[in-house]
């Protein structure tokens, strides 16, 4: 399977019709169920899950590097099949209210840097195909 392939038709396909809205803005949304995720400034990553491994994986084909902390956690998720999971990838700033695309890219770069993972759309699934974006 060409994960990079699968994330970049999503990315193109999916993810860059999202749009942000204001709080005035509010009414133009169709009535309804609607499901709705808080904005993260940091970078478009993918999780790659499966019962004997997990990645993290950015559209350029970047990974994660395991050592991170964030790891620790997504260990801890039990999967008994593949799943790839769209999310942001960001970093904390003590400094700042909002989180920082470049704080991303330093903390990466830095060994002891907490970067977080904040999932908000599935991508692909063993269960059911959802990779034809086209």
């Amino acid at each position: 399977m060409n994960y990079n392939q699968i994330i970049k038709q999503y990315k193109s396909y999916v993810a860059s019709s999202y749009i942000s809205l204001t709080p005035n803005q509010i009414d133009i949304l169709p009535k309804g169920k609607l499901y709705v995720s808080k904005k993260y400034d940091g970078l478009f990553c993918c999780l790659i899950l499966n019962p004997k491994s997990s990645t993290l994986l950015m559209p350029n084909g970047m990974q994660v590097p395991e050592n991170k902390n964030i790891f620790k956690e997504i260990q801890n998720i039990e999967c008994d099949d593949e799943i790839i999971i769209a999310g942001e990838l960001y970093a904390s700033n003590d400094s700042s209210k909002r989180e920082r695309s470049s704080d991303v890219r330093a903390s990466l770069s830095q060994e002891n840097s907490q970067v977080y993972f904040a999932a908000f759309d599935i991508v692909q699934s063993s269960k059911e195909n959802l990779d034809d974006y086209s």
